[in-house]
């Protein structure tokens, strides 16, 4: 068996046994023999691609599906400030909550973002639609928690915004959600 090949097939029996999963049970979500695997797992069998395809393609939907969503840590209402806030009632509702950073509103929609280093050498009575930063990012509730940690470690985020089945945004989760 080719080495690629070999490291494949203990990849995919590695993450069988992570997943607590029977060659037999494999097989059947699979679509293809329990000896198929028994012999692939062995080194017996050189298998097709197609096969190779569908027992991975499986593992992966299997992790995907016991993987925590970012539903399962969200933080839920979101507490947020308006656009037309000032500086210094930002400024108390942060100190308050210890809230580093804020979603911002207007008319009941989400439109931008502050953090406590935008709010620094503000003058207290400034808007903060003035200085607010972009909207935070927004994910699907059953986003996997994997994919959000790479969304912060990759691109700087400070926190992501989750919308629900329906469509409205009702949860955010921070960096601090994933230490």
């Amino acid at each position: 068996m080719l080495p690629e090949l070999k490291q494949l097939v203990n990849s995919l029996k590695q993450k069988r046994k992570q997943l607590d999963l029977s060659q037999k049970e494999l097989a059947k979500r699979s679509g293809v023999s329990q000896s198929l695997i028994a012999k692939l797992e062995s080194n017996k069998v050189i298998p097709s691609y197609d096969a190779v395809q569908k027992i991975e393609n499986t593992l992966e939907m299997i992790l995907y599906e016991k993987e925590k969503k970012v539903v399962d840590i969200m933080h839920s209402p979101i507490s947020f400030i308006e656009k037309n806030d000032s500086v210094e009632k930002t400024s108390k509702i942060m100190k308050k909550h210890d809230y580093s950073q804020l979603p911002v509103k207007k008319d009941n929609e989400f439109v931008g973002s502050i953090s406590e280093r935008d709010l620094i050498g503000q003058d207290a009575g400034a808007k903060i639609g003035n200085i607010m930063g972009p909207l935070f990012d927004i994910v699907s509730w059953d986003t996997p928690i994997s994919s959000v940690k790479a969304m912060f470690k990759d691109r700087n985020k400070k926190a992501i915004l989750i919308r629900d089945k329906k469509g409205k945004i009702n949860g955010i989760v921070t960096l601090q959600d994933l230490i």
